[in-house]
């Protein structure tokens, strides 16, 4: 299967290259980036392991039946989503109050690229993702540039 046909793998190499720039410029900033990449990672991984189930019924008290590993996966995507939303508005916030224009253009970047990989991708996977890495591809290269 070719690199391109995985989003979520493009997006990896996009996210940990945006994050090493961003860290070139702050530290903190790298490491917030590469926390929006590894979480909408881990969003990601955590679908495609919950649509590898088959759920058929199951007892509702039975704490290890495949229907109780799922509703926690989904407690656990919900949180991670709602940490993407909660990073997506400090980078938003970061980018705005910002003085430089290279850690402004990387804030916005992946500020775009965590509502995109987050709550988007509640309704398509691969065009969040992809939307995501485009944002930070786009970030990152202009950042380099200023």
């Amino acid at each position: 299967m070719p690199v391109f046909n995985r989003p979520g793998l493009v997006f990896l190499i996009a996210g940990i290259a945006g994050s090493i720039v961003a860290a070139h410029h702050h530290v903190l900033l790298g490491g917030a980036c590469f926390l929006v990449t590894m979480v909408a990672q881990s969003v990601d991984g955590i679908r495609g392991i919950l649509r590898s189930y088959r759920l058929g019924p199951a007892d509702a008290d039975d704490p290890e039946s495949p229907v109780a590993a799922a509703r926690i996966g989904r407690k656990v995507i919900l949180v991670f989503i709602t940490l993407l939303i909660v990073m997506s508005l400090g980078l938003g916030l970061t980018a705005a109050l910002g003085r430089a224009w290279s850690p402004r253009i990387i804030s916005t970047a992946f500020a775009i690229a965590a509502s995109a990989a987050g709550p988007l991708t509640s309704i398509r996977r691969r065009a969040g993702l992809w939307i995501a890495t485009g944002s930070v591809t786009i970030g990152t290269i202009a950042s380099f540039l200023r």
